[in-house]
């Protein structure tokens, strides 16, 4: 260095690279920016910041054999090239349907809650689909169904491996229109409860897998948190939500605020919905004026309160948010976000109630990039990093999980469960392929 540092001055371009190959302004040009977007995409590619529970006892054990033994957690994940948060998310819905087309439904469950309002559930199984095979329930997002992009792959996986797939379709959402003037409430889970005792009368002996996306994952994190508060057995023996907003009441703020495009998304399907079933609900409220609301808390204001009777449209958002009873899961369930989420800002992640402190069934991976939910890769033919780790995440939970109680009674007879309790009866249930 002592010796080349004082040449530098004199150095010419010629001194570096042969003199009968040129380059030109243009192609300088080009290699400086081929190198500089390089250097930009190498920043992006990483792996997910996972937050795991460090405790010795049973349940927190549970859970890191669970994480050891999902690969996805670990590795990299390579973006699409354009990987801009809201041009990820939406080239997401807009490209996925071009090559992934919509899977078959085997066949369409209606299902007609107390008070006459209908929810629908869509079935995906193979030929060959065992009774007891693993089925997974599917929770899509706001207003969403089965044809849903983000869906599609994952349904397409869990046919491919043995799996039975059902996709819940809440009030108003998917096609399936209102029968009564009351959408759904996401402070109300009886609607859930209904749809999981009509799936666990159908297949008794199949364990139950949910995956919620979005609004549907805070809804499934909330349908859990309030069973264990309340001290009733979760159905499900593993959760994964995705892009959960935690927080409903500062997502609505955030959206109005710093995400105009996709709460104009938001807003005009919320307005599609209200349109397509104003039959029904001007028997309650004021469509002309719902039609001419600026924002989605305007119209949260004025479908869900003045329908459900409701005077705070805060407390109604903040009693719908899963955040308050996080800590009562008792299910090992996933959480995994992005940092360049355009609808959930990563400060409306509850960080502390992941890791040493936190609850012992939970896990939080958050990515540094992936949108909104999309999560497209560096071949946008491939299964994403979101399809591979939901399938990674379930197959390590039915292998380290243990089964609901009622199965392991149902399995292995009341004697074993006395003389050897649930954790010895869970291993022994492992030997004979619970």
């Amino acid at each position: 260095l002592a010796a080349f540092l004082p040449t530098l001055p004199r150095l010419r371009l010629s001194d570096l690279w042969p003199s009968n190959v040129t380059m030109d302004r243009d192609r300088w040009a080009a290699a400086l920016g081929v190198t500089a977007f390089a250097l930009w995409y190498s920043r992006r590619v990483r792996a997910p910041k996972v937050r795991a529970p460090t405790g010795d006892d049973a349940e927190s054990r549970q859970t890191q054999r669970i994480v050891e033994d999902c690969p996805q957690l670990r590795k990299m994940y390579y973006p699409f090239p354009l990987d801009f948060p809201n041009l990820n998310t939406f080239l997401s819905y807009f490209w996925r349907p071009l090559y992934i087309w919509a899977p078959t439904p085997a066949r369409h469950q209606l299902v007609v809650a107390e008070d006459g309002g209908t929810l629908a559930l869509v079935w995906f199984e193979g030929p060959s689909t065992r009774e007891d095979a693993p089925l997974v329930v599917l929770c899509p997002g706001n207003l969403g169904g089965w044809f849903a992009p983000y869906l599609r792959r994952v349904i397409y996986m869990c046919r491919a491996r043995g799996f039975r797939a059902v996709v819940f379709v809440r009030r108003g959402a998917d096609g399936n229109d209102l029968s009564t003037p009351k959408p759904q409430l996401y402070t109300d889970i009886s609607d859930f409860e209904l749809v999981m005792s009509e799936i666990q009368q159908q297949f008794p002996r199949a364990p139950l897998l949910g995956a919620g996306f979005s609004l549907g994952g805070n809804y499934l994190a909330r349908y859990c948190g309030i069973l264990g508060r309340e001290g009733r057995r979760c159905p499900f023996t593993s959760c994964i939500c995705v892009a959960n907003p935690f927080t409903l009441l500062r997502t609505s703020f955030y959206l109005e605020d710093y995400a105009p495009f996709a709460s104009f998304c938001l807003h005009t399907d919320c307005k599609l919905m209200v349109w397509r079933n104003r039959d029904m609900l001007r028997r309650r409220v004021d469509i002309p004026a719902l039609m001419r609301t600026k924002s989605y808390r305007d119209l949260c204001e004025q479908l869900h309160c003045v329908v459900h009777g409701v005077d705070d449209l805060d407390a109604l958002l903040r009693e719908s948010s899963c955040a308050e009873v996080l800590e009562f899961i008792k299910v090992p369930t996933l959480f995994v976000n992005s940092a360049d989420d355009p609808i959930v800002h990563p400060t409306m992640i509850p960080h502390h109630e992941f890791g040493r402190n936190g609850n012992p069934n939970l896990v939080l991976a958050v990515t540094k990039t992936g949108g909104h939910h999309a999560y497209m890769g560096l071949n946008p033919f491939t299964p994403s990093y979101m399809d591979r780790l939901v399938l990674e995440w379930f197959e390590s939970a039915l292998q380290h999980a243990a089964p609901p109680k009622g199965q392991l009674e149902e399995e292995l007879g009341p004697e074993m469960m006395e003389t050897q309790g649930p954790s010895g009866a869970a291993a022994a249930a492992g030997s004979v392929g619970v």
